[in-house]
């Protein structure tokens, strides 16, 4: 069954942080080979409050293996309490357009360590969830199957 149509990861680099280990924190976090799979980062720059620069690396999964392999990566590495969590907050994290939304934690992840947040400081993940019919209703229910 499939689970997710997409999973887009970003991550924002403020001006004082070095981009490298950040860019590597979110290769290691993709869990595959970009260069063999063909998985580009998208680097774009903007203008943060005050001017401050700010790098955006941004991963879009479509291709459905990839999307599985980083799911079944990314359940495997949480935690049972974090499983729960995810699956108790279910309903605030998915939008109307069954989007599922984790925030972990940036200083965490570049140590290879997986922690859920609420913090700005972070990587995000959406996850376009395969729900059929396109409803809240029936998101929640895969991601109820996903984390239990």
């Amino acid at each position: 069954m499939k689970r997710a149509h997409t999973v887009k990861l970003s991550v924002f680099v403020k001006e004082y942080e070095q981009e490298a280990p950040i860019q590597d924190a979110l290769v290691r976090f993709l869990g595959l080979d970009i260069e063999k799979e063909k998985i580009t980062i998208e680097r774009s720059r903007v203008e943060g409050i005050h001017e401050q620069k700010i790098t955006i690396f941004e991963v879009l999964l479509q291709k459905e293996r990839h999307v599985n392999a980083f799911l079944n990566a990314l359940i495997e590495r949480l935690t049972p309490e974090q499983k729960a969590l995810l699956a108790q907050q279910a309903d605030s994290r998915t939008s109307e357009d069954c989007d599922f939304y984790i925030r972990f934690d940036k200083p965490k992840l570049l140590k290879n360590e997986l922690a859920i947040t609420e913090s700005g400081d972070c990587f995000h993940c959406k996850i376009t969830l395969a729900s059929y019919p396109k409803r809240k209703e029936a998101a929640l229910k895969i991601i109820k199957e996903m984390f239990k």
